[in-house]
């Protein structure tokens, strides 16, 4: 074999490939067991399966192989005429042929059918050389039958535990009874036998009694008619399911003509009855008047009879629903014929199809008369049945191949042949060989070629069977893909003895794969390209809004009348609904395209609630709204979470319940819920006397862009993604979400989600600064800060939100120039922008905690500003020093908390 690879293997089959493989593997090749071939009418091989290699030889599968050679010379002639004289009116035929492979001598049964004017002809073959040999036994205990048969004075006795003597006709007349008295009662046949032999007698039966035993006796007894005859009697025991003793049973001969009625008694009861009994299939022999002689154990046993329940017996006292088909056939062997069918369809008592293999025959007496009948049947259901099974497996394989677009191809390592079932010329652009199928052949594409010959090697070396999707070039310029299954079989030595492959044009498939990918490879571009704008846009929007909030914030301190101070109110509050508006379509377009992580870790769950209901309680009460919260003590103690998520689903439904509730009231509860299998799910549920929805609308409610009616959009803004976020969240935390609602009445929308508690996390582990109560205005006094900001509205914004804090501030107006201030004076606290000219914040707080390294200073605490407020910027800014991220627009409570955490006086 080159070295060049086999067009042939991958790593990553498609599962249909492997289970057409396994299915026409198994079916067409392997599963049968019939030898099977296609022939010409000269008896040469063109395609053989394994059994009929494993009945032959491996040469005898080989291409040019003929059957006639394993004839003897004066039947291959025969034969051959056999074969030619099939056509289209003598479509099939039977013959029964002996082969002489090696040493062996096998006979076969073979089925030759006509396929058609191509000349070929299917030869199917079963080895019978055992069913032969079974019925060359058949015949020698025929011939033992017949020997019997010949003697007079043989009699059949039985004696059970009633203690009586059953005899047939020729017991009765060799003991001189008459043979239609009731049976002889044992003390009775005892009185009968000759005094001087009496003692031996009963002494051998309660010997062959006590010690189960067959017993054998010669004596002499005193019939009724005054004779005295000399006979002799062997029986032996037969034992039931108990182990118990039934009976006694077996012949009587007159020994009084001479030894030769005593030696066919023998034979009776020792040759012919021994191999009956052994015989594996049901045989039965019968007098003229269809009255059983002798039966085989398996004859008895698919009966469910005992020996003593049928021997005597007529076939159709036994058997009563023989039907007339079969009465037909015993008449016509009573008449000197004989019979036989391989497969004879009959119906059973259930009313199911089955198939018989039966012969019978006459047997004849001394005088070469007619004597009875021999019957002799296999059941073949399960084979004809298999056999059409294979048929019809066949037949479907074929046209699966066809409207499926597959082949097989299959390699003889050792006659180096190669066979194909399917439209070879749809998948090659010539006949693959033997050496084009284990080598290198031009019209595999050379990027797939190093892949095949990789896997074929390996598979070669003992490896597993593999599949492979591969192109292959025609001469016209176009390409097909293929997926394949190989798998190689080898010898008990391990060299390889034959492969076997399964192959299916995937060209279609190939193409929409192709087109799908660049349809994903689009929507990627598309994607990336509306978050980077979503990005700048949200970015871009901050800035300046950053100014507006803050300074709209700064401004409602100071002191202003009434109409002054209702304006700044507007201006605060269409900022934080134009803000709203800009955080739910980020967020929402991170969810569409799966961006969110979960940051899962212990927390305290009942601060987390509280701290989110408080922030909306202050909505809620400067809209003159009554605000409750009922949060379970379940609640209390360490959970694992996301915090923020779970913060994030409440604090959006209460957005809603502030947006949409003018007047009453807004109600929150919490609880956790142990459930039966030990896990816990907390329940949240949030009631408002809003506006309210109509029911049918519930399950819309929380679909993107969605909102009661365009009224509700018009009256109270949003773009209606408030809700689609919050169901997003929900299901991503494996929870569930629902809401009720009538119209003008209010809405209640609830959240199940699983949730468990941490047994093991302290409350002291949760954070990496222990917070304290402490007044934030005062604690940040005198603190010398460092602000680096490049925007000079953003700088004024931020002056004016930490005026009369007492904080000491100096400014810079980039990265660099921030490192620069930093390592020439000494700050508690740096406030770092992340975008800014030069050098950028984050290069910024890298430089800082790589000076205060090298200086062997403290980490000064440093908090990050950015408009880019995403969880992919919080950890960038964290993973470059940040000790923690302030969002833009600041909110003066939020910045002054931060810097009060965080911030260490005179550390510096």
């Amino acid at each position: 074999m080159t070295s060049a690879p086999l067009p042939l293997g991958s790593a990553s089959p498609p599962e249909v490939i492997e289970q057409s493989f396994a299915a026409a593997t198994e079916h067409f090749l392997n599963s049968v067991s019939e030898a099977f071939a296609l022939i010409d009418q000269d008896g040469r091989v063109v395609r053989a399966n394994i059994a009929y290699r494993r009945l032959t030889g491996p040469a005898g599968g080989a291409h040019d192989a003929s059957i006639l050679s394993y004839l003897d010379a004066e039947r291959r002639e025969p034969v051959r005429d056999a074969l030619r004289t099939l056509n289209e009116k003598a479509p099939s035929r039977s013959l029964q042929l002996r082969f002489k492979i090696g040493r062996d001598l096998k006979l076969i049964d073979a089925e030759l059918s006509w396929l058609g004017p191509a000349g070929l002809i299917s030869f199917v073959g079963r080895d019978v050389t055992r069913q032969d040999t079974l019925e060359r036994e058949r015949l020698e205990t025929a011939t033992a039958r017949d020997a019997v048969e010949q003697v007079g004075d043989i009699g059949h006795w039985r004696a059970g535990r009633d203690f009586k003597l059953q005899c047939s006709s020729g017991a009765s007349r060799i003991l001189g009874l008459d043979p239609a008295a009731p049976p002889l009662v044992m003390t009775d046949f005892v009185e009968m036998i000759h005094p001087d032999d009496r003692a031996a007698v009963t002494a051998a039966a309660r010997e062959a009694f006590d010690k189960r035993k067959p017993v054998r006796q010669t004596f002499r007894m005193r019939r009724a008619d005054g004779t005295t005859r000399v006979i002799q009697v062997a029986g032996s025991p037969s034992i039931d399911g108990r182990g118990q003793i039934e009976a006694m049973h077996g012949v009587v001969v007159d020994k009084s003509d001479g030894h030769a009625a005593l030696q066919a008694a023998m034979m009776s009861d020792s040759t012919v009855r021994r191999f009956l009994q052994a015989a594996p299939l049901p045989v039965c022999m019968y007098d003229k008047e269809m009255r059983v002689l002798m039966a085989s154990e398996a004859w008895m046993k698919e009966r469910r009879k005992r020996e003593e329940d049928v021997l005597g017996r007529s076939m159709y006292d036994i058997m009563p629903w023989v039907p007339e088909k079969w009465r037909t056939i015993h008449r016509q062997v009573l008449r000197g014929e004989s019979l036989n069918h391989d497969r004879d369809p009959f119906e059973r008592r259930n009313g199911k199809l089955g198939w018989l293999k039966w012969s019978a025959a006459p047997w004849r007496d001394g005088n070469g008369e007619v004597g009875g009948v021999v019957i002799m049947h296999e059941d073949v259901t399960s084979f004809v049945e298999a056999q059409h099974e294979v048929e019809s497996s066949k037949e479907r394989m074929s046209f699966g191949m066809s409207i499926t677009q597959m082949m097989i191809w299959e390699l003889d390592f050792e006659m180096r042949e190669t066979y194909l079932e399917g439209d070879w010329k749809h998948f090659f652009p010539q006949r693959p060989t033997f050496d084009s199928l284990t080598g290198a052949d031009s019209w595999i594409h050379a990027s797939d070629r190093e892949m095949l010959g990789n896997k074929w090697r390996s598979h070669l070396a003992g490896g597993p069977p593999y599949t492979a999707e591969y192109r292959v070039q025609f001469a016209d310029g176009r390409e097909i893909w293929h997926a394949a299954s190989i798998r190689i079989l080898k010898t008990v030595k391990g060299s390889p003895a034959r492969a076997f492959a399964v192959i299916q044009d995937i060209t279609a498939r190939k193409q929409i794969e192709l087109k799908a990918m660049e349809a994903e490879q689009r929507a990627l571009v598309a994607a990336a390209a509306k978050s980077d704008f979503l990005s700048n846009m949200s970015h871009e929007i901050r800035t300046p809004l950053n100014g507006v909030l803050a300074v709209s914030e700064v401004l409602a301190r100071t002191h202003l009348d009434e109409r002054q101070g209702e304006m700044v109110r507007l201006i605060s509050t269409s900022g934080r609904t134009l803000l709203r508006v800009m955080d739910d379509l980020v967020e929402f377009s991170r969810l569409e395209g799966d961006e969110i992580q979960f940051d899962v870790r212990p927390f305290e769950l009942e601060e987390a609630l509280r701290n989110t209901c408080e922030a909306a309680r202050t909505r809620a009460e400067a809209k003159g709204l009554r605000f409750d919260t009922f949060i379970s003590a379940s609640c209390d103690g360490v959970f694992r979470g996301d915090p923020v998520r779970i913060g994030q689903v409440l604090g959006n439904l209460l957005n809603n319940a502030v947006k949409f509730t003018e007047e009453g009231n807004i109600s929150v509860s919490a609880g956790v819920e142990e459930l039966p299998d030990g896990k816990t799910q907390l329940r949240l549920s949030v009631t408002d006397s809003g506006v309210g929805f109509a029911p049918e609308i519930a399950d819309r409610i929380f679909e993107r862009f969605e909102q009661a009616d365009i009224s509700t959009s018009r009256r109270f803004g949003g773009l209606g993604l408030g809700l689609s976020i919050v169901k997003r969240l929900v299901e991503m935390m494996n929870g569930r979400v629902s809401a009720q609602s009538k119209e003008g009445e209010g809405s209640t929308f609830e959240v199940i989600s699983p949730i468990a508690r941490d047994r093991i996390a302290a409350l002291g582990a949760m954070t990496a600064v222990e917070v304290e109560d402490f007044d934030t205005e005062t604690s940040i006094e005198n603190l010398r800060l460092l602000v680096a900001e490049d925007n000079p509205m953003n700088r004024r914004v931020v002056e004016l939100l930490l005026a009369q804090s007492g904080l000491h501030i100096t400014f810079a107006e980039n990265g660099r120039e921030a490192v620069e201030k930093f390592s020439a004076g000494r700050f508690d606290l740096v406030l770092m922008d992340l975008q800014m000219p030069i050098m950028g914040g984050l290069a910024a707080m890298r430089a800082i905690r790589a000076w205060e390294k090298e200086k062997g200073r403290p980490a000064t605490p440093m908090l990050a500003v950015s408009a880019n407020a995403t969880d992919e910027h919080v950890i960038e800014a964290k993973e470059a020093g940040a000790d923690d991220h302030v969002a833009k627009p600041i909110v003066r409570e939020i910045l002054f908390e931060a810097i009060a955490r965080y911030a260490k006086p005179g550390a510096s």
